[in-house]
């Protein structure tokens, strides 16, 4: 039994497209992000797969009206990135409920064009008990 040319070449395509799909995959296999409440630091870290015709990573940051630039990376070959996003928690993010930071990554190639990653990362920094330190200055007062 023969298949007939047209959908050979339909089935030929549709096979194709699935394995590209398949094997293109994300250049950036995992992104995570964990606060440092000493420092009030977030830190960001990623893995990559390939680099190749990555000139550097741009990481943007939600700023309640979209994200903007906070600084970039430039791709070594290496597997592993971090990058630290100092953070004032007295001044949360404008638009952001609870002091909710969303981050992302772009990647700038080498021929002048981008791709975004498409996973994101939400850190949602521990506030430190206010509490404490109020109640010590109403005590102080009264001294």
């Amino acid at each position: 039994m023969q298949i007939p040319l047209r959908n050979s070449v339909l089935l030929l395509s549709l096979v194709i497209g699935i394995a590209s799909l398949i094997l293109a995959g994300d250049r950036i296999t995992e992104f995570r992000g964990e606060f440092d409440q000493q420092n009030d630091v977030i830190h960001l870290t990623w893995k990559t797969m390939d680099e190749s015709g990555v000139d550097k990573f741009q990481i943007e940051r939600d700023g309640g009206d979209g994200y903007f630039i906070i600084g970039h990376v430039k791709a070594e070959g290496k597997t592993l990135y971090e990058f630290e996003d100092s953070i004032d928690l007295a001044k949360p993010v404008e638009g952001s409920e609870n002091s909710v930071y969303k981050y992302r990554i772009r990647l700038l190639l080498d021929n002048g064009s981008d791709e975004l990653h498409q996973q994101n990362v939400m850190i949602y920094p521990r506030i430190r008990s206010g509490i404490k330190q109020t109640w010590g200055s109403i005590k102080a007062m009264f001294k």
